[in-house]
């Protein structure tokens, strides 16, 4: 019984953290983390095996749903900050008092976050903006 107990808390913690990352860091963030904590092939689940009550999930029909509906929203949404930043970026290098030598730092808790960002601000600002990701210390994924 506290086998059964402590997997399926495992998940539920997972999966909270997974909300977590969609509300803060945006779908990229959420589709990467989502995809590879079920993705039997990934290199923790490797190592590990997945969890049998998340084998038992990926075995639904709601989740297989989940997963349809995840991909077809994967090419179709950002997140508003990234909207945001790339409007504020761009107010400020278009000003010719910042435009040749400013700098500008945009701190992301998690690498996927910085993917992210980096991504969409070259796609919509890339002549404007040119970014670089700066990597911390590794601790577990975050930057």
């Amino acid at each position: 019984m506290s086998g059964a107990f402590f997997r399926r808390t495992s998940l539920l913690i997972s999966l909270v953290h997974a909300k977590k990352l969609l509300l803060t860091h945006g779908y990229q963030s959420f589709y990467e983390y989502i995809s590879g904590f079920f993705d039997d092939t990934s290199s923790k689940n490797k190592k590990t095996g997945l969890n049998p009550f998340v084998k038992k999930v990926k075995t639904t029909e709601e989740f297989k749903e989940f997963m349809t509906f995840l991909e077809e929203y994967k090419s179709a949404s950002n997140h508003p900050k990234l909207k945001k930043l790339v409007e504020i970026m761009t107010a400020f290098f278009s000003d010719p008092q910042h435009a040749e030598n400013s700098k500008v730092i945009v701190f992301s808790q998690f690498r996927n976050s910085a993917t992210e960002i980096k991504n969409y601000l070259d796609k919509k600002a890339g002549k404007l903006v040119k970014s670089e990701i700066f990597v911390g210390q590794n601790n577990h994924g975050l930057t």
